[in-house]
């Protein structure tokens, strides 16, 4: 007769063991291994009820584990999620920095497509590498956006630091050196723009000499 120690694997080991696949979280074989420990938990409770009428494990000790396991294996896609709302939230920012100058084509059209950029590559592209990048360069714009919407206020740099911190989310070091790249390609390239005193695509930067 199987006794409560023995009815089910410990669930730290069993995630210890997934994560140790190194495999993609939502794939359909780290999926497949959830679902088969799942269905052998669901046997063996089923054996130990049987033989142990008294017992207390039901079905329904599992459901707890299941949600977590459901939270483990779609990581990805509530990870997606979260950025979409915080690409929201930076659109929003933008168009509320707008009532500070007068910023509000850039807060729209910019702000717009870089919002749709990013629905596309979370609900369309859905690619577990590709969608990350794309998500971490479109953030370091936004952040890009809502300085030069700020005039170059200094504190409007800490939101370069703060989406790079959310990216960590994706647990994977691809989005971060993007990210990276990217703030460092738009501030050199900005730079020296004005320094050239070509006009760039902010039309209320002043450029030297204006």
């Amino acid at each position: 007769m199987l006794t409560k120690s023995a009815k089910t694997p410990c669930l730290i080991e069993q995630l210890r063991f997934y994560f140790a696949l190194r495999v993609v979280p939502g794939s359909a074989r780290l999926r497949n291994n959830v679902q088969d420990l799942i269905l052998i938990q669901r046997q063996v409770l089923a054996v130990n009820n049987r033989f142990n009428p008294a017992s207390r494990f039901t079905h329904s000790s599992v459901a707890p584990r299941e949600g977590l396991v459901d939270f483990v294996i779609n990581y990805r896609t509530y990870i997606d999620r979260i950025m979409l709302w915080l690409t929201l939230g930076a659109w929003l920012m933008s168009l509320l920095y707008a009532t500070q100058h007068n910023t509000w084509g850039l807060a729209l059209v910019l702000g717009g497509v870089l919002t749709g950029i990013n629905w596309v590559a979370i609900d369309v592209v859905r690619h577990p590498r590709i969608t990350p990048c794309v998500i971490g360069v479109v953030y370091m714009v936004f952040v890009s956006l809502h300085v030069h919407q700020l005039k170059g206020m200094i504190e409007a740099h800490f939101g370069y630091f703060v989406f790079l911190a959310a990216l960590f989310t994706y647990l994977d070091w691809r989005p971060l050196v993007w990210a990276a790249l990217t703030a460092a390609v738009l501030h050199i390239a900005i730079h020296m723009m004005q320094h050239a005193g070509i006009p760039i695509y902010f039309p209320t930067m002043r450029t030297p000499g204006a």
